[in-house]
Order: C-alpha cells, then structure tokens, then sequence
C-alpha cells in the first residue's frame, strides 16, 4: 500500500513537472529575441490540450442477491460530476514524453441502503497516463509509460489482452485508468513489427485483486487486406495465455475479425459443495490446476454503408464461465448468504454467519470473471458526423445461455466548435438469477465536452 501510494506521488509529481514545462517555460528567456526562439521551439516540439466534462449520473439499482439492499457495494443514485482533463506532450530528438493527469470532483447522493439520505463528495488528482519514450534508431522504441493498453476490434472485450479484459466502450465517457508498462517495440519496415511489454504496477486501474506482474509478446503483421497479430503472455506465478487477434478487408464496406486466447486451467471462482462449510457451498478456486485447455474466442464482422453508417455484430464464447449447472449453485450461494448478511443483531453465532455471508458475497463480485456465462452475441450501429453534427451509437447485448441482455445508446451532439453534448445510456434486463439484471436495471449520463 504504502509502494502504491509513493508511486502515485512520484507519478503525479512527474505530471505536473511535465505540465510546468510545457505551460510555463516562456517565463524563463531574459530578452524578445529569447523569447521569440523559445516560442519557436515549444511551437515546434510541444502539444497541449484540455477538456473540461461536467456530467450528471443517474442509476437505479436492481438490489438483488448480489447486493443485498445494497449494503454491500453501496453504490450512489446521483452523482454530478467536473472532470479535468489535460494532455501534453513533448518531442526533443529520440526523447518524446507526454502526461495526462486528471483532476476529478464528485458529489453522490445516495438513495438504497444503509446510507440512504447521505451524500458525500471526494475530489481526486492523479496521473492517468503518462511516458518517456528513447528512440535510439527509427525502429526501435523503449519506454515507460502508464497507459491504458488496448487492441482488437472487439466492442466488449478484447480476450488476447492479458492487461485489460474489458474495453470500456460502452461507457465512453469514463476513462480506464493506465496501468504502468515497460516496453520494447521494434518496427523494421512497415510489413512486420513486434513488441515486448511489462506490466510491473498496478497504475491507476481499478481492480481489488492482489497485482501481479505481467509480461506479453505481441507480433504484428501486416498485409494489403489482412492484419494478424499473435500474442503470448505470461501472468507471474500463474500461467502462459496465448492467443492473437486480426482482421481481414473483404472489400471496401465489410470487415471480418477475430479475437481469441488459450489457457490451460483458470483462477476463476466457483461456488462448489462443501458440506463443512455452514452455507453448503463455497467459492474455490476449481480450476486452478485443470489442465484443459480453456477458449475465449471473439469472431465478428462489419458492414458500412456509403452514407457513412456501419452495423457491427459480434459472438463470443468465453471458456472460463459458468455452466448451467455451475451457474445454480452460483446463484443458489448469493440467496442463502443473502439474509445472514443483512443481520445486524447481538447473536454472537448469526454474526459469525453475517461475516461469512460478507465473505462468499465478496467473493461473487469479485470471482475473476470477466463474464459469468460462456455465450454471448452484441450488435451495434455507429454513426459519425450525421447532419454535420450528431455521432450516435446503439447497441445490443444479449447473453445466450441465461437470456439476459441490456440495451445500449451514446449520443455526441456539436453545439458549437470546442463544445459537444453526449448522452449515455444503459437499460438491462430484469429477470432474477441472471447475469445482466446486476447491479443496475438502468444508468443515464449525460455531460458536456468543452475543448480547449
């Protein structure tokens, strides 16, 4: 903890030097003629921007099994939102270097649980992203940097990323935190290229397991129509991951891709039999020592019409999630902890119980799982610069093995040239021991974003 937090200061503080820099170092020539030439040369070798997103969240939870009267994730209904979002970099010969702190205030009000009736704030300052990159020859790259790593053309996941599992697309306007890399990438000609990379802290991600070290080589390979980029990972102490994702161009309207990783074995979570334990069940790590080899495979495919508008459909089968009958004791788990976690009574033995109820409900938010079934398909619909002004996108999610779904809409509108207005919305299923009817039944965003 106290590593973590040192590396933010330092993370921060390498921010805001980079940020004086670039902002502030006019000061510094004495004469008109220094000035001048110092001018030049920060016109010439340093790029800065800033968005200001002011945005209101609403989010009607669906208080079921998993999140008992939501005592145990205590989410907000209301928040209001300023985010702060400056970008700079700077290029001097081989050296390039570039930050993205962010400054980030929040006011919640909560409506559901043990704190409804409150509201809190939190104002938060951090280093999202940041680098320093040496490029000793033109194909050859070395860096450190926090960055929020993805690839594929995955909408929801891309399964051959060993960092990010999740892309984050359906909530756009949220921005993943960095997590931080070392990396080697050597580019010979514009056909191949491969690259190195470690990922040796946590960053800013927002993720409750215990880090560990992650290392991936990844190759890419470029042809006129096709693009295949294979992938092998290693997470420390646990186990290899290989995989690759890639493209083909049909033609000028459509595009296929896939997206795919193996493993032998997960550390997933499972509700399992246990009769020694007082609930009957319990989370164990089942599959840690399986030497069968797990899929997650993503294939899909794209059409654009000439107006601009293109359609996406996607299906994914990912390994590691429950079966039908891995799925009832899953659910069978959360009801029996349910009402042992809402006890709050003086019975020394129904508090030990409340406690372990805490612990399996814990562990079901928290099971390692990107998704908790194994069949999935997604169709969106993107459109950009409609009537000069409006970037809509609209989407559907549905889960096949449980029948659960959500409903997805964003909305960009140009008010004027440095300022847009976007929506975000997001409406799920309903229907009890299904995956997608948790933790919401909607969420609504919606903001400004004035460029600077």
């Amino acid at each position: 903890m106290v590593s973590q937090q040192v590396g933010r200061v330092v993370a921060v503080a390498f921010g805001l030097g980079l940020f004086a820099a670039a902002t502030g170092g006019r000061a510094l020539a004495d004469t008109e003629a220094e000035k001048g030439a110092l001018a030049t040369w920060f016109s010439e070798h340093v790029l800065f921007n800033m968005q200001l997103l002011p945005l209101v969240n609403v989010q009607h939870l669906s208080l079921l099994a998993d999140n008992p009267r939501n005592d145990l994730k205590k989410l907000d209904r209301y928040s209001y939102e300023l985010h702060i979002r400056p970008d700079v970099a700077v290029e001097a010969g081989p050296v390039r270097l570039g930050a993205s702190p962010r400054l980030v205030g929040i006011y919640r009000q909560f409506r559901d649980g043990t704190r409804s009736g409150e509201n809190d704030s939190d104002v938060d300052f951090f280093l999202r992203e940041g680098y320093l990159k040496w490029r000793p020859v033109s194909s050859l790259t070395v860096a450190v940097e926090r960055k929020n790593l993805q690839w594929g053309s995955g909408f929801l996941t891309s399964p051959s990323n060993p960092f990010y599992e999740l892309t984050g697309r359906s909530r756009p306007y949220r921005e993943l935190g960095g997590k931080d890399f070392a990396s080697l990438s050597y580019a010979p000609n514009d056909f191949f290229s491969i690259m190195a990379y470690a990922n040796f802290a946590r960053g800013e991600a927002d993720e409750t397991e215990r880090f560990r070290a992650v290392y991936a080589v990844k190759a890419e390979l470029t042809f006129d129509q096709l693009f295949f980029s294979p992938v092998l990972s290693y997470v420390d102490g646990d186990r290899v991951r290989a995989g690759g994702y890639g493209n083909w161009s049909v033609s000028e309207a459509v595009l296929l891709f896939f997206d795919a990783a193996f493993t032998r074995g997960t550390v997933a979570r499972y509700a399992e039999v246990d009769p020694e334990d007082p609930f009957g069940l319990a989370f164990r790590d089942a599959k840690r020592e399986s030497r069968k080899l797990i899929p997650q495979l993503l294939v899909g495919g794209s059409y654009t019409f000439l107006s601009g508008t293109a359609i996406y459909g996607e299906y994914l089968h990912y390994g590691p999630g429950y079966s039908n009958a891995e799925a009832k004791r899953y659910y069978d788990l959360l009801d029996r902890s349910e009402e042992p976690f809402l006890y709050r009574g003086d019975d020394p033995n129904l508090q030990l119980l409340a406690g372990l109820a805490a612990r399996n409900l814990g562990y079901a938010a928290s099971n390692r799982l990107a998704f908790q079934r194994r069949n999935y398909v997604m169709i969106y619909v993107t459109r950009t610069d409609w009537f000069e002004r409006l970037d809509p996108t609209v989407g559907w999610a549905q889960n096949l093995d449980d029948g659960s779904y959500y409903a997805y809409a964003s909305v960009e509108a140009k008010l004027f040239s440095r300022m847009k207005l976007f929506t975000n919305t997001l409406y799920y299923s309903s229907a009890k021991h299904t995956e997608l009817a948790a933790p919401f039944d909607y969420s609504q965003a919606i903001g400004l974003k004035v460029f600077f």
